[in-house]
Parts: structure tokens; C-alpha cells; sequence
């Protein structure tokens, strides 16, 4: 099932309205030029959905007076649908190039379809963008010469991280040139510039000309991360621990890869990476990886009275805030630009203001959706708590934030993490009933029931 929507200023995510009991619809088309005809200005974009076959049971037929195309009803969010999104200049410009007139509508349809199929095909096969009608034959050697350059315009490579069969990736995308793994990496250093690939992440203001490799000011901040990449290229680094992101209606569980032993200055470390963010970590304070667990440390200054909280039998009010909540996290997993942006949506670090570091742009995805992080006690104490933040090495909850701290464990899928200039190795998690108390040294911790009104210290 693939449809085609037709928009004539470029596509914004967020003002496609959450789902709910009465989710709202999106007008489609099966036709890709009559979508084309709706996206008549010189920033028009042509959204392209593709979905599995139980997706068709969110979309119905409506009456329409064109009789060349059909008209397609979408119900919900549709953004882990979306395979394309086409600026509407390069079709009309193939177009041209095939010598098709307006007017005729069939050819019109069959020449896009096909040119869309290709693009398609070829970001599932992990090679860069067909070439459009800018670098076609007939040009100029210099206007070929720079469309066989990876393809750079800001907006233009997919992030989306959701794959057919709804799994997500910890990669910053499913398909395409942002698709590269350290199994398949790419080979030279220009997906690394996040001010070109990833631009969604800064903060406005930031100077995009200046190289902002893997997110860092600097480029020499980031050796120890190209260090490993050459090594990537030789097949010299391995996976020790890893998995897929999964969602259901009552558990999301995060990607995450994790590579090593790698040297470090104070003994072997672990490289964790998910969503462009990268931690590189102590190995030996990660001594569960091999089970699918890590180790958790928060530290608490000088607090004696720690209380953890827990989700408990839910009642169906809660059960609701719940999916409601875990909603928001599916939201953002499936998008890199948007789980980067939201999982720093908090840090305040002099490291980060070049980030969109402050925005507390999670909150407004959780209203978006309806969770109810105001009113509700259950919602606020599950929004508080997801929110606070662990770290996987020992000495920043011990030395940094200490010296009373506490020792936990989760599975490896219910972290989520912050990148490496914002410091401290700093995760949060997604379930925190997933969380369990292993130490608490110079503190006694307790249990916070979901129903409690009282916010929990982590």
C-alpha cells in the first residue's frame, strides 16, 4: 500500500495531532501526481506512506469529484509510515525531462510512480538517493560531478528508525545513507557531520558551516569516536551486547548497541551508541552485558531517605495514562533527530548550548498526545521518574554526585541515552517498575507505589 500527499510548504510532524479515541484523519491519494498537483509551490514536498498490510485498517475511501485518483483517509499519526518525502521541484523537473505535459495525466502518474519506486529502492539498499533531474544526462560535467556527491541538503536524509516489520534501529535511520552500522560502515567521515546530515539538532543561531562532528564543537572532542570508526572499517571492533526497539501496547523497549572492550586510558571501556548519542563507558562497571542487563548509579549527596517508584497493578484509568506514556516514548524512538533532541531536551551543561539542550520539548510531545503530566498524580509521578537521570559508571555516582549513592540494574532495551559532551555518562529509562535496587551505600530506599501522590526522589 503505498499513498502520496501533496504539501505546499515542507512537512512538520508536529502538527499531525496524536491518537486517541477520535484520532484525527489526513487526506491521501493513490496517484503521485495528482499529489503533486496540491504541492504547486517552490518549497512543495510529496509525502510518500508505505505500511504493512494491517495498516490498511486505519485508512477508508472517501468521496472525492476527482475521477483520476482515489482519495485515501488516514487515521492517527502517520510519521513511521513514511518511506519519502519528495521535493516537489524534482518531480515536476522529471517530468520535464520525460517531455510530459500537464495535461496528461496518465503518463504523468506512471513516470512518478516509477521515479519514486526507484528512490524507494535504493534508500532500502543503503546507497545514496537516486540521482534526480539536476544531475541527469544532458547537464553540465560540473552539475554531475556534484550530484554524485553524498547527498547533504539539510532535511533531505531520512531519519526515521522504524523498519517494515516495526522494529527499531539504533542507528540514526532504517534506510538509506544514514543508515550506516559499525558491521556496515560508511567510508569516509561525511556522515559523521551532524551539521549537514542531522541539522534538526541545534540549537537556531548555531554556525552550521563550522563541522559539528558526531554533534561536538570540536572535532578533536570526538577522537576516541573516530578512532573506533577507522577500526569499523577494518572489521576490527565487536558487538558484545545489543538489541532491536520493539513496541506494543504495553511495553516500548529502546535500541541499543554496545561494542568493546575498546582501550582506555584507565582499563578496557564499552562504546554504547543509539540515535547518534555515543557513551563510552568502564567495562568494568558494566559486568552484566552478557545477561542483557546494565548497571545503573545515581548518586544523592548527602540523602539518607531514598524513594524509587514503582508502577503497581493498575487500574484502568492508569492503565490508559500508561499506553498514553508509552506512546510518547514509541513518538519519539522512531525519528533519530527527534529522540536526540528529546532525550537532551533537559541537559544544562556549558558543553551542550550548542544543542537544543533546554527545550523541554518532551513535555510538549506528552500534551500532544493527551498524557497528563499536570493533573494526574500516576502520570506525573511516571513522567518525574523517567526523567531523572542514572549514570553507567560507577565513580560519577560515587566521587561526583556522592557520597551516598545507590546501585541498580535494568535491561539493556530500557535505557536511553544522552551523547558524550554532556557528561557525567549520563541514561535515563523508560519503565522504571523495570528498575532493581542491587546497593545503597549510606542510604535506606524504599518503594513509591503508582498510586502515591508524591513525586519520587529518582
Amino acid at each position: 500500500m503505498r499513498l502520496y500527499r501533496g504539501l505546499k510548504k515542507p512537512y512538520r510532524p508536529e502538527l499531525v495531532g496524536a491518537s486517541g479515541p477520535f484520532p484525527p484523519s489526513t487526506d491521501f491519494t493513490d496517484c503521485p501526481f495528482t499529489a503533486l498537483e496540491y504541492a504547486s509551490t517552490p518549497r512543495g514536498v510529496v509525502l510518500v506512506l508505505e505500511g504493512p498490510e494491517e495498516a490498511e485498517r486505519r485508512v477508508s475511501e472517501g468521496l472525492w469529484g476527482n475521477r483520476r485518483a482515489r482519495r485515501l483517509i488516514v487515521l492517527g499519526s502517520f510519521d513511521h509510515f513514511i518511506v519519502r518525502i519528495v521535493p516537489a521541484k524534482e518531480l515536476r523537473t522529471e517530468l520535464r525531462m520525460k517531455g510530459v505535459p500537464r495535461s496528461n495525466h496518465p503518463y504523468g502518474a506512471w513516470s512518478l510512480e516509477k521515479y519514486i519506486d526507484d528512490l524507494v529502492k535504493n534508500d532500502r539498499a543503503g546507497e545514496a538517493p537516486a540521482p534526480t533531474a539536476a544531475g541527469g544526462e544532458g547537464h553540465s560535467p560540473r552539475t554531475s560531478r556534484s550530484a554524485r556527491r553524498p547527498r547533504g541538503p539539510r532535511g533531505r536524509l531520512s531519519t526515521l528508525t522504524i523498519t517494515g516489520d516495526g522494529q527499531i534501529v539504533p542507528w540514526l535511520a532504517a534506510a538509506g545513507p544514514l543508515a550506516y552500522s559499525p558491521e556496515e560502515p560508511p567510508k569516509d567521515d561525511y556522515y559523521f557531520q551532524y551539521g549537514w546530515v542531522l541539522p534538526g539538532v541545534f540549537a537556531a543561531g548555531t554556525n552550521l558551516r563550522r563541522h559539528h562532528y558526531f554533534g561536538a564543537c570540536w572535532k578533536e572532542q570526538s577522537r576516541d569516536l573516530f578512532s573506533f570508526w577507522r577500526d569499523a572499517r577494518s572489521g576490527r571492533v565487536w558487538r558484545v551486547a545489543g538489541c532491536l526497539g520493539n513496541i506494543t501496547e504495553d511495553t516500548v523497549t529502546a535500541p541499543i548497541a554496545v561494542y568493546g572492550p575498546l582501550p582506555g586510558l584507565r582499563g578496557p571501556e564499552l562504546l554504547f551508541m543509539q540515535h547518534g548519542s555515543y557513551q563510552l563507558v568502564p567495562a568494568v562497571d558494566q559486568p552484566l552485558l552478557e545477561a542483557g542487563e546494565v548497571m545503573l548509579y545515581r548518586g544523592l549527596q548527602e540523602t539518607t531517605e531514598v524513594r524509587l517508584f514503582r508502577p503497581g497493578p493498575l487500574d484502568p484509568a492508569e492503565r490508559k495514562e500508561w499506553r498514553r506514556y508509552l506512546g510518547v516514548q514509541a513518538h519519539v524512538l522512531i525519528d533519530a533527530t527527534r529522540s536526540f533532541n528529546s532525550i537532551h531536551d533537559r541537559t544544562a551543561r556549558s558543553e551542550t548550548g550548542h544543542i537544543r539542550d533546554r527545550s523541554w520539548m518532551s513535555d510538549a510531545i506528552a500534551r500532544e498526545r493527551g498524557l497528563d503530566i499536570e493533573a494526574s498524580a500516576f502520570a506525573r509521578a511516571l513522567w518525574q521518574s523517567a526523567h531523572q537521570s542514572f549514570s553507567l559508571a560507577r565513580w560519577v555516582a560515587q566521587r561526583k554526585f556522592g557520597p551516598n549513592y545507590v546501585v541498580s540494574k535494568t535491561p539493556l532495551g530500557n535505557i536511553r541515552l544522552t551523547t558524550f559532551f554532556a557528561g557525567e555518562h549520563e541514561v535515563r529509562v523508560i519503565d522504571p517498575g523495570r528498575v532493581a535496587l542491587l546497593e545503597a551505600h549510606g542510604c535506606r530506599a524504599e518503594w513509591v507505589v503508582a498510586s502515591s501522590p508524591t513525586a519520587p526522589a529518582i
